[in-house]
């Protein structure tokens, strides 16, 4: 079935590859990134803080929306799973 074209590609990437090396970051593709974005993260993710998101992701080069989950590490707990999925399903229908 062939892509449609209107619809966005998905990806997860952390911001950096090792937690705590400020100097390992995974940021340089960004400025080539045109599709619609959306950033869903928890607060407390040692991959890649709110303020280090803030600072690396002014170069995204595609419109792109962030949703902070509060207190949520690297891997979100079914505790958001409700706020994911509204997050998700918002940013989708204003596609």
């Amino acid at each position: 079935m062939p892509k449609d074209s209107r619809l966005p590609d998905c990806c997860c990437s952390a911001i950096r590859s090792i937690p705590g090396k400020p100097d390992n970051l995974r940021t340089e593709h960004l400025p080539d990134v045109t599709v619609p974005g959306l950033l869903v993260q928890g607060t407390r993710d040692a991959f890649g803080k709110p303020d280090e998101f803030d600072q690396h992701f002014t170069s995204y080069a595609g419109p792109l929306e962030q949703v902070w989950l509060d207190g949520a590490a690297h891997d979100p707990k079914p505790a958001y799973d409700d706020q994911i999925i509204a997050a998700t399903a918002a940013w989708l229908a204003a596609l």
